[in-house]
């Protein structure tokens, strides 16, 4: 995050925001809320870093922030909810056209069949875009459904970890 000194100071810098567990959102947020413009930028040309070495470090590290990053419980939840269906869709509603044409050979199953595999064709290569971007493999992109379903297990560890206050990061619980 770059941020100019004098908006920093102004906003009280991590002093008013050092309860937040999220605390990049948090100073983001209160920044704005004081009038302040932020800007999400990628400076992927200038520096990189590895957040995460393994599942060992990116559930804890993504199911500590989901919460805050999704607009608290309730929506994550919702999100969660709303997201899964729609990824595992994208495989099953041509699969379902699939059998449909198959069985009514010439029917418009077959048109509803082509409509449902361009939607999809959409979903994955937005994905697969996505992976390119992030330097992942590109298969990670035609995974997504299952790449959605560890992210809504997640969410609910996110939910639980909030509701008992067992929020710990390399080494320490927020409360």
């Amino acid at each position: 995050m770059l941020i100019r000194r004098k908006a920093y100071e102004a906003a009280g810098g991590h002093a008013a925001i050092r309860s937040s567990i999220c605390e990049d959102a948090a100073l983001a947020r209160l920044l704005k809320q004081q009038g302040g413009k932020v800007v999400l930028r990628s400076g992927d040309r200038l520096l990189s870093a590895r957040m995460y070495t393994g599942w060992s470090t990116v559930w804890p590290g993504l199911a500590k922030n989901l919460v805050d990053t999704l607009g608290g419980p309730a929506s994550a939840l919702t999100t969660a909810l709303l997201a899964l269906p729609l990824a595992w869709a994208t495989l099953l509603i041509p699969a379902l056209g699939l059998v449909a044409c198959i069985g009514n050979e010439g029917s418009s199953a077959c048109f509803a069949l082509a409509v449902a595999l361009a939607g999809s064709a959409a979903a994955v290569g937005l994905h697969m875009a996505g992976a390119v971007h992030f330097r992942i493999p590109l298969w990670y992109g035609l995974l997504f459904p299952l790449g959605y379903s560890a992210g809504a297990l997640m969410v609910l560890d996110s939910v639980r970890r909030r509701l008992y206050g067992r929020v710990t990061w390399k080494g320490r619980t927020y409360p």
